[in-house]
């Protein structure tokens, strides 16, 4: 279902794309990496109700430039789906509380690029969430949401899409492996964490965690919960 969701909002992100740049190419939307964060809560999370929302604001817009208004106009339209969007998940996020599952930021976080192998992406994304974590991108692919939406179909993992969150473990050079003390439910929560940079496996990089981290005991968790997977 999640899947399904990331196809169908990115489908909405590609349409809005190309409609504002046939209008006005100097709008530069396509590689505003600001919009990034908004628009993974938008892929996690987006419910139904608000997937109408954003066809309705496809609509306007497309309306909107067939009359020969341009960028602050779709601009104006992309401020009040966000909006919208916002007040949706907002109200997920109330709910999830109350059911103790509003994690968004888990322990397990491993950093990587599109750079790297297909194959290895999908071996590590694979291992990585079925231990509740999540593989990490730093934004867009070519700041590009067409390039990425194929990719992440190409991938099939779920990912978080967050420069922020590379800048904060001063990630440099992917993989980087970071193990921290808690989940959180967001990216400037602090947390104590180990950290491991290196084209190495999961399983290596907890075998580290595990003999010399501060967090060995969930390193250690983690590594037989992996090892019972394989």
């Amino acid at each position: 279902m999640l899947r399904l969701v990331i196809c169908s909002f990115f489908i909405f992100c590609i349409k809005f794309t190309t409609l504002v740049q046939a209008e006005d190419k100097t709008c530069g939307l396509d590689h505003d990496l600001s919009w990034v964060k908004e628009l993974n809560l938008q892929a996690e999370k987006l419910s139904t109700t608000s997937q109408q929302e954003a066809q309705a604001i496809v609509e306007m817009g497309t309306k909107a430039t067939s009359q020969g208004k341009q960028c602050a106009v779709a601009q104006s339209l992309v401020h009040q789906g966000e909006k919208s969007v916002r007040q949706t998940l907002t109200h997920a996020h109330t709910n999830l509380a109350k059911e103790g599952d509003n994690i968004r930021y888990p322990k397990l976080l491993v950093f990587v690029s599109f750079s790297m192998p297909l194959d290895s992406l999908k071996a590590l994304g694979t291992h990585v969430n079925q231990l509740g974590g999540r593989l990490v991108l730093r934004g867009l692919l070519n700041g590009n949401f067409r390039e990425t939406a194929q990719k992440l179909k190409d991938l099939q993992e779920e990912v978080i899409i967050d420069p922020p969150l590379f800048e904060a473990y001063q990630v440099e050079r992917v993989p980087t492996f970071v193990l921290r003390q808690k989940n959180t439910g967001s990216a400037e929560e602090e947390a104590v964490y180990d950290r491991l940079v290196g084209n190495v496996s999961l399983e290596y990089a907890l075998e580290q965690f595990a003999s010399s981290g501060e967090m060995h005991p969930e390193a250690a968790e983690m590594l037989q919960a992996l090892r019972g997977k394989s």
